[in-house]
This record gives structure tokens, C-alpha cells and sequence, in this order.
């Protein structure tokens, strides 16, 4: 049912994750699809143990179903951080007044140390997603469901691999946070409930 142009995003716990992209490698080999990336999203509310590292990041795998894939990276910058949060770059102000990032570089022996990354428009989102914290217990958008993601981290995803009018589906609709990220960002969408029959 994916068009050429699709993607699918699937986040699951770690104890079946791996067994998860054993299949989907499976299924999305060939014809220019397949794995694209491993989504990285860190947060800093989780439990902490002393027994092993805390939990505090998920895993979301991300597939396309051929070389036709969608992705706009343009779609999706996040907004820039200056001073010592600028990992060792510096914004300044272009002669257009925009704010420009400098980095320290040197691509080739004779080039200056400071080189311009990126203009105003903001960094292109990474992989590793550390700018979305989980939802906090009295976030409005909570719904209760235990697995819910934020709605920024999903129209990220949404806005980056579809283009408005596209439809997204979600095959297995908990909270339905992914359907109102994709509404609010001009998508169609589909969800489905799956129930179970009550024992007799």
C-alpha cells in the first residue's frame, strides 16, 4: 500500500526493536529503498538505575520504500543555538542582518580557520533529536497513553518525508498524536484502532 514516494517510521522498546529491523530489512531491500536512518531522540526525564545506564532516549527506525523517497531537510530546521551552545561555533551578524554560524575548519591548507556553515534559516535537523524533551506530567497535550511522543517530534518527522495533501497512516492509533500532528500540518490521515474481542 506504500507509494514509491513513502517512508515508514516505526518506534518500539528495545527487548524487540532489533528482531523489528531484522524484518523490515527484509521487506524494504531492493529497488533503492530501504534503511535510511536510526532516530536518536534523547530526553532527560526517564528512570534512573543502579544497575544499568539510565533510559533516557528511544530508537526510531526509518525506511523508504525506494530512491523516489520524500525528504526535505529545508522542511525541518531547528533553530540555533549561540555561545557556548553552539558547539564551538559563533553566530554573527551578515551584512544582510541575518545571523550567520561560524565554525572553526580548515577544509584545505590554505583556507581561513573560520568557515561559514550556515545562514539564518537554522541547522538541519540531526538524527540524534536532543532539542524535544519527553511530555512532562502536566503537559497539556497528554493523553495518559503510556507510549505517546511528543507532537513536535512527529510533525518533524511528518513535515520532513511528505509534502501537504500527502496522507500519513497510523497503522496502530494509540493516543492519536500522530494524526493531529498531521492535520495541523495539512496532511490527510488515516488511523486505525485495533481492539481485542473479549474473552467468553
Amino acid at each position: 500500500m506504500l507509494r514509491p514516494t513513502g517512508s515508514l517510521f516505526l518506534h518500539c522498546d528495545p527487548t524487540a526493536s532489533h528482531y523489528l529491523k531484522v524484518l523490515l530489512d527484509s521487506v524494504f531491500g531492493g529497488a533503492g529503498g530501504g534503511f535510511r536512518n536510526e532516530i536518536v531522540w534523547c530526553y532527560s526525564q526517564g528512570g534512573k538505575s543502579r544497575k544499568w545506564f539510565g533510559r533516557k532516549h528511544d530508537i526510531i527506525l526509518y525506511y523508504a520504500k525506494s530512491d523516489r523517497c520524500h525528504f526535505d531537510p529545508a522542511a525541518i530546521r531547528v533553530e540555533m543555538r549561540s555561545g557556548r551552545h553552539s558547539f564551538g561555533g559563533r553566530l554573527l551578524a551578515g551584512e544582510d542582518g541575518r545571523s550567520t554560524a561560524w565554525c572553526m575548519a580548515r577544509a584545505t591548507r590554505t583556507a581561513s580557520p573560520l568557515l561559514q556553515v550556515l545562514s539564518g534559516r537554522g541547522e538541519v535537523a540531526r538524527g540524534l533529536v536532543v532539542d524535544i524533551n519527553s511530555l512532562q506530567a502536566s503537559a497539556a497535550e497528554r493523553t495518559g497513553y503510556p507510549t505517546q511522543k511528543p507532537e513536535a517530534l512527529l510533525r518533524r518527522i511528518i513535515e520532513a518525508c511528505s509534502r501537504p495533501g500527502d496522507t500519513v497512516l497510523d497503522a496502530y492509533c494509540g493516543c492519536g498524536t500522530t494524526l493531529v500532528a498531521a492535520e495541523r500540518a495539512g496532511r490527510r490521515w488515516i488511523g486505525l484502532i485495533w481492539r481485542r474481542k473479549p474473552s467468553p
